[in-house]
C-alpha cells in the first residue's frame, strides 16, 4: 500500500473516492433507522413551530396546534443553560501538567501588564498556570457567543435526540489604525460552530469500534452549501497543500462545476476519517483526512474539490446523544418520546372544541314542510323566537365532559413521558405549599434534565475543550488575554500552552453541589472546635488548628495563597487549668508596663 501523495493520486482514484464518498452518504441517508428518524423529526418540527396539521377538515372544525412541545423545548432549553453555566462564565476547570520544561517555556513567554512589577506578580506557581490556560479558553469563547452555541446543541438534543457540531481553527483579521497607517493583524482561535442533524449522517461503526478493535476509524459525513463563486474564489486563492490549514483546494476539477448562474448553491459533502483509496497495487491508504465532495445540481458528477490532512489527532466533528435505547447510534429525546402523545392530546382537544361548539349552537330538526319554517325559516339565538307549528328538536351531540376527561389524560401522560410538568414551568401543584416544598418538586421533575447536563459535561463538552487547546497548542500566536486572577492582562503564545492539560467542566449545579459541602464541613469544623478543649483534657492528642484553618481556606479561597492570610508570629498559647478549663490571663510584675 503505498504513501499518500496528493501529486500522485490520478484522476481515476480521485473518481473512486468521490463515487465512495457519494454511496456511503446515500446509504445512511437511506437506512431504514435515519428514514423513521427523519419522519418523527418533521412532525416535532410542525408541533414546535405550532403549525397546524394538514389533515382535512370542515369548515366549522377548530384549526390551531398544541403548545406543549413548543413550552418543552423553552423550558428544556432554559434549565440545561442554567444547569451548564454559572454566572461568572467559569464553567469549567483546567488543570495543566507542571513539568520543568513546560514551566520554563510558560515563564519564558509569559508577559505581564497591568502591574507595576512584574517580578511581584509571576511565580510560575501551579495555581498560575491553570489560571492563564483557563483565562485563555475564556478569551477564545468570548469572541463568539459560545451561551447560543450550547443552547442550539441542546435544542437538537433535546428534540432529536442527537446533535453535532465541529471544531476548528478560524482566522480573525483584526485590523488597527496606527500611527504608520492601517494594519491588520491575523489570530487563529478555535470555534465550536453547530451542525443540524439534518445535514449530519454519523458513521454507525461508531457504536462498535471499541468492541471490535477496528483499525480504520469511523467517518463522519455531513452536508452543506456555498455559492459557486465562493467555491471558485477558494480555489484561485488556495495556498499550500494538503497540509495546510486554508490550502487542499483542487484547482484543476474546477471545470466539473458548471452552475448556471455564479450565485447558484452548490451541494458539498464533508466526509471525515480514514480512507482507502483505489484498489490491488495502486491502492492508498489516506489516514485522518478530511474530503470535499461537490454532486448535485450544477456539477458534472460527483467531484472531489478539496482533500485536507487533519493536523490533530482527533476528528473536527463532535455528537453526543441525549439518551440511547441500547447499541444504537441515534439517540432518543423528550420531545421524540412526546411526539405521539402531542398527536393524541391534539385529536382530543379538537374533539373537546368541537363538542363545545355543537353544545353552544346545537343542530336542530325541523319538520320541513311547516308553512311557517318555509316562510321565514328558524334562528339558532339567545331570545329567538320559532313560530313554527311545532317546535324543533334539539339535537344533543357529544358528551363535553367525558372528551374533556381524555383530554387531560393525554396531557397528564404527555407530561409524565417528557418530564415537563407545571412544576417546572413555573406553577404550584398544591396550595400552601412551602418554598423548600415548591423547589422540591421543580428539582425531581429535572433529574433527567440534570442527568443529560453531567453526562454531556464528562464527554462531549470536555472532548471539545480538549480540542480547543489543541488548536491553541499548535495555532495560537501572541496576543493579550485578561486573567481575572491577576486582575490584569498576560500576552501569551503557544510556546506557553502546556503538552497535557485536564478540563473538569463544572456547571452550575455542581457549584451548588459544592456550596452544600462546604457548609457541612464548616458546621463539622465548629463542632470540632468548640469540643477541643475538653477533649484535650480527656486525654485525646491535640489538633494543629494552623494545618485545620489553613486547609479550610484552601476550600473556600482556592485560587489564593493560604500561607498570606497567617501573622508572621503566632500568638502566646493560652494556659489551661487542671480541670481543663482555660486560666485567666495573669497581671504582669509591678513596675513593667501593660500592651
Amino acid at each position: 500500500m503505498k504513501e499518500l501523495k496528493q501529486s500522485k493520486i490520478g484522476k481515476n482514484s480521485y473518481d473512486d473516492l468521490a463515487d465512495f464518498c457519494l454511496a456511503e452518504l446515500n446509504r445512511r441517508k437511506t437506512s431504514p433507522e435515519r428514514k423513521a428518524l427523519e419522519k418523527t423529526w418533521k412532525e416535532i418540527d410542525r408541533q414546535v413551530e405550532m403549525i397546524p396539521s394538514d389533515i382535512k377538515r370542515e369548515p366549522w372544525h377548530p384549526e390551531f396546534e398544541l403548545p406543549f412541545q413548543a413550552m418543552a423545548l423553552e423550558i428544556l432549553v432554559a434549565d440545561t443553560d442554567s444547569m451548564r453555566f454559572t454566572q461568572d462564565g467559569k464553567f469549567f476547570k483546567v488543570m495543566s501538567e507542571r513539568d520543568e520544561e513546560s514551566l520554563v517555556r510558560f515563564e519564558k513567554d509569559i508577559q505581564f501588564l497591568g502591574k507595576e512589577s512584574d517580578e511581584s506578580l509571576f511565580s510560575g506557581s501551579q495555581n498560575d498556570l491553570d489560571a492563564v490556560m483557563q483565562a485563555l479558553l475564556m478569551h477564545a469563547h468570548s469572541k463568539y457567543r459560545i451561551r447560543d452555541v450550547f443552547a442550539q446543541l441542546d435544542a437538537e438534543a433535546m428534540k432529536y435526540g442527537i446533535c453535532a457540531a465541529k471544531v476548528h481553527g478560524v482566522k480573525r483579521h483584526d485590523f488597527q489604525n496606527q500611527f504608520g497607517g492601517v494594519t491588520r493583524d491575523d489570530k487563529i482561535l478555535p470555534v465550536i460552530v453547530p451542525i443540524s442533524v439534518k445535514h449530519f449522517y454519523p458513521d454507525d461503526l461508531e457504536a462498535k469500534a471499541l468492541g471490535r478493535g477496528l483499525f480504520l476509524r469511523p467517518m463522519q459525513q455531513n452536508t452543506y452549501q456555498l455559492r459557486a463563486q465562493d467555491i471558485a474564489m477558494a480555489m484561485n486563492s488556495s495556498e499550500g497543500g494538503m497540509e495546510s490549514a486554508s490550502g487542499g483546494w483542487l484547482k484543476k476539477h474546477l471545470a466539473d462545476i458548471t452552475p448556471e448562474k455564479n450565485s447558484d448553491l452548490i451541494e458539498l459533502l464533508e466526509s471525515e476519517g480514514d480512507f482507502v483509496i483505489g484498489s490491488g497495487k495502486d491502492e492508498i491508504f489516506a489516514p485522518n483526512l478530511i474530503v470535499t465532495t461537490a454532486y448535485g445540481k450544477g456539477v458534472e458528477k460527483p467531484t472531489i474539490v478539496r482533500i485536507q490532512e487533519n493536523p490533530y489527532a482527533f476528528q473536527s466533528i463532535f455528537f453526543d446523544t441525549y439518551f440511547k435505547n441500547g447499541v444504537k447510534t441515534y439517540g432518543t429525546s423528550p420531545l421524540m418520546k412526546g411526539e405521539s402523545l402531542q398527536k393524541m392530546a391534539q385529536s382530543a382537544a379538537e374533539d373537546t372544541v368541537q363538542v363545545s361548539k355543537l353544545n353552544a349552537k346545537p343542530p336542530i330538526s325541523v319538520n320541513m314542510q311547516d308553512p311557517m319554517y318555509i316562510a321565514k325559516g328558524v334562528s339558532v339565538a339567545p331570545g329567538a323566537v320559532w313560530g313554527t307549528a311545532k317546535a324543533p328538536t334539539v339535537n344533543e351531540i357529544g358528551n363535553i365532559g367525558a372528551s374533556s376527561s381524555v383530554f387531560s389524560s393525554f396531557s397528564a401522560m404527555w407530561q409524565d413521558t417528557t418530564g415537563v410538568s407545571k412544576t417546572r414551568a413555573g406553577a404550584q401543584t398544591k396550595s400552601h405549599q412551602t418554598a423548600s416544598a415548591v423547589q422540591r418538586e421543580a428539582n425531581q421533575g429535572q433529574s433527567r434534565t440534570v442527568k443529560y447536563v453531567q453526562n454531556s459535561e464528562s464527554g462531549f463538552v470536555s472532548n471539545m475543550l480538549q480540542a480547543e487547546m489543541a488548536i491553541l497548542r499548535k495555532s495560537l500566536t501572541a496576543q493579550s488575554i485578561y486573567v481575572p486572577e491577576f486582575n490584569g492582562y498576560v500576552t501569551i503564545s503557544k510556546d506557553s500552552v502546556p503538552d497535557n492539560v485536564t478540563f473538569v467542566v463544572r456547571g452550575s449545579s455542581t457549584n451548588a453541589a459544592d456550596q452544600q459541602q462546604l457548609q457541612a464541613r464548616s458546621q463539622t469544623l465548629q463542632g470540632i472546635i468548640a469540643l477541643e478543649q475538653p477533649r484535650v483534657a480527656a486525654g485525646g492528642r491535640p489538633l494543629d488548628l494552623d494545618k485545620v484553618v489553613g486547609k479550610s481556606l484552601a476550600e473556600v479561597y482556592p485560587d489564593s495563597e493560604v500561607e498570606e492570610f497567617f501573622k508572621d508570629q503566632a500568638a502566646p498559647a493560652q494556659q489551661v487549668g487542671p480541670d481543663g478549663q482555660p486560666l485567666p490571663p495573669q497581671a504582669p510584675p509591678p513596675g513593667i508596663p501593660q500592651a
